[in-house]
């Protein structure tokens, strides 16, 4: 009852009044909506039930809607912040002879240059269905060239007009916050079914119009940069379309070039990079452009972009290594030594990448590369990462690979056996163990001699790690004065070093009384001084 009557007149749970009986009348309006809503039970078979000893019905109306499946996506809700836009339709476009074409023309020009609602597919619906007709009637008139031909200059200048209203108007850059991940961002421009009409209009038109030049081109070449990559593949067809008419290859492929190169110097956004590669992969002459390979394409595969472009990368140097299967060296090369240790997609990638273009080269770059190129794939195998381990175990299961592995093998499993042996015993995925169990077999299956002998292999000790950050601490003390050396030196070791078993038991033997034995022996503990113990490690 204290409790009862100290939180009466307030809404708790461990009240038994009604909320709505002790609330005063000053405010009793705020809380006129205030009800205990009850939902009915979701089972139907005990809802049946009560309706039956009950002997009542209930209208299903009134139950809530349990869907069998969950849906996948978030409910989209949109608000209205304009009136429809409304369009007068144009009458249907006469014969090109007609004297009224023109004018006609021109009026669907004017629907046509009016940039409607596509956040909703309800907002300005039927604006866009007659800017959609007007389009596909404009479209009509450039589909072939007898019909292009037909047109007065007055006429193609309108539709230019179109095109350029379209294709060059203003955009947003996208926000440099978009641009840290590994895989960019996803844009789309809502605007993509007018937009698609347009660029089939541009396109058509740089097959038959012989006026269009190289600083139109340029124009649009510039706006690689847009935020929809639907439309940067439109704009690269429209390049590589004119390129192929007008013979102009070799200048557009410099244009590209230069986008490429900028955007190594870090002048520019990653998104002008696919419209570029495909570009240069449709007017790529194996005879010219081999100097493509080292001077733009190798350096961007250490691009911190490289997950967004990856795919039109390698099929452009594909196509170009095809021809000279030594360009795969400095390839691999490159890789290598721009290892992406902290960027796990792009490390998944670099290793199945590496393992189809291994078995490509010759056999004396194979045996040169072979420690280094293993030694990666035997720290990737360790990682918590299972992505990362399952591609770095799949290198086994690449049966062009086998024969190269087979060769070398007395080189190749002293590296790879002790990181997958431990990388069983530790790692937590059950499908990398399982992928890691397959190697092992594919291991033994090669030689199961060397497998073994390679699996008693000790783990390397910590004194590289020593020598590594002795090193950095020497180094460190140049530029800090108060940095104390010895100590640190000291520190380093008695992180990196493990305690050897006597010396454990020793420790433990030293914590009693130093004059108290063990089985009638008194434990000494040997004590070294620290600059022989350094000596010893440097």
């Amino acid at each position: 009852m204290l409790l009862l009557g100290r939180y009466s007149g307030h809404h708790s749970s461990l009240s038994l009044y009604n909320p709505s009986r002790q609330i005063k009348d000053s405010v009793s309006k705020a809380f006129r909506n205030y009800r205990n809503v009850q939902l009915e039970p979701l089972d139907t078979v005990e809802l049946a039930q009560q309706q039956s000893a009950n002997r009542k019905t209930v209208s299903t109306d009134d139950l809530p809607d349990v869907g069998d499946e969950i849906p996948n996506t978030m409910a989209v809700t949109t608000t209205k912040h304009h009136d429809d836009v409304k369009l007068q339709r144009p009458n249907k476009l006469p014969a090109v002879s007609d004297p009224e074409f023109v004018n006609t023309l021109q009026k669907h020009s004017q629907v046509c240059n009016v940039i409607l609602d596509f956040t909703c597919a309800e907002f300005d619906a039927e604006a866009k269905q007659i800017k959609t007709d007007s389009l596909t009637q404009i479209a009509a008139l450039v589909d072939t060239e007898a019909s292009y031909n037909t047109l007065n200059p007055d006429a193609v200048q309108i539709i230019l007009d179109i095109v350029e209203h379209h294709v060059f108007r203003p955009v947003d850059q996208v926000q440099p916050k978009f641009l840290i991940s590994d895989d960019l961002a996803t844009f789309t421009d809502c605007s993509m079914p007018h937009l698609s009409l347009v660029y089939g209009i541009l396109s058509k038109m740089v097959t038959f119009d012989k006026t269009i030049t190289i600083d139109y081109i340029t124009r649009v070449i510039d706006r690689f940069w847009v935020i929809d990559l639907d439309e940067r593949k439109l704009l690269a067809d429209v390049v590589t379309k004119w390129a192929q008419i007008q013979k102009k290859e070799s200048d557009i492929k410099k244009i590209v070039s230069s986008k490429i190169n900028d955007y190594l110097c870090k002048q520019i956004s990653p998104h002008v990079l696919i419209p570029c590669l495909i570009v240069i992969t449709n007017l790529l002459n194996l005879e010219e452009d081999k100097y493509m390979l080292q001077k733009f394409l190798i350096p961007l595969t250490a691009s911190p972009h490289f997950v967004y472009f990856n795919n039109e990368l390698f099929t452009l140097i594909d196509k170009i290594c095809n021809s000279d299967k030594n360009l795969y060296v400095d390839v691999i090369d490159f890789m290598v030594n721009h290892w992406p240790i902290t960027r796990p997609s792009k490390l998944v990638i670099f290793l199945k990448k590496i393992s189809v273009m291994l078995p490509k080269i010759p056999l004396r770059e194979f045996k040169r590369m072979r420690v280094p190129v293993f030694t990666r794939y035997a720290e990737a195998a360790c990682s918590p990462n299972y992505k990362v381990a399952e591609a770095a175990a799949s290198i086994w299961s690449e049966i062009t690979l086998e024969p190269l592995i087979t060769d070398s093998a007395k080189y190749i499993f002293p590296i790879m056996a002790p990181s997958i042996t431990s990388a069983l015993e530790t790692h937590w995925s059950s499908s990398v163990i399982d992928t890691l169990n397959r190697s092992i077999e594919s291991m033994n299956k090669i030689d199961s001699y060397l497998l073994h002998e390679a699996v008693k292999q000790k783990p390397k000790n910590d004194k590289d790690l020593v020598k590594t950050w002795a090193s950095v601490s020497r180094a460190a003390m140049h530029n800090d004065r108060e940095l104390h050396l010895a100590a640190k030196l000291s520190e380093i070791q008695k992180i990196f070093t493990p305690p050897r078993k006597d010396e454990s038991f020793a420790n433990q033997g030293n914590q009693r009384q130093m004059g108290k034995s063990v089985t009638g022996v008194k434990l000494v503990q040997p004590v070294l001084s620290n600059r022989h113990m350094r000596s010893s490690m440097y």
